[in-house]
């Protein structure tokens, strides 16, 4: 399916997607109503068509875009395929409880390292 829609060209760069309600012409006046304007003017404007044609999406994989290819009268999404990963395997309650066990020891360890230099700290300082 291709989604259309209008894209600012500022620089060789796409700096805006989609048209405002409100604008300003490159002269200075405003326009409400801006994204109604014809399409000569947007073109005249900065503007261009924005051709939207998302990839088959393959099983195992994602549309990604990845950035715009600009043409004369139209602008592209680009679009790269990412693997999915498959999320790791859920551990057991018991991995997860031996898990907390030892951080809670490596921890302990670091509050007395803690102590042990604030007492060194102390008597160098104070001493």
């Amino acid at each position: 399916m291709i989604f259309m829609d209008y894209v600012l060209i500022e620089n060789g760069k796409v700096t805006k997607i989609g048209l405002p309600k409100i604008g300003k012409l490159k002269d200075g006046r405003s326009v409400s109503c801006y994204h109604l304007l014809s399409h000569e003017v947007l073109l005249q404007e900065g503007w261009l068509p924005l051709i939207d044609n998302p990839p088959v999406v393959v099983e195992g994989f994602v549309p990604i875009i990845v950035g715009y290819e600009i043409f004369e009268d139209k602008v592209e999404v680009l679009y790269e395929l990412e693997q999915i990963h498959e999320k790791p395997e859920e551990t057991s309650v018991e991995e997860k409880l031996e898990k907390i066990s030892v951080l809670e020891e490596q921890n302990m360890v670091l509050q007395q390292a803690i102590i042990e230099l604030s007492i060194i700290l102390g008597n160098v300082v104070g001493g």
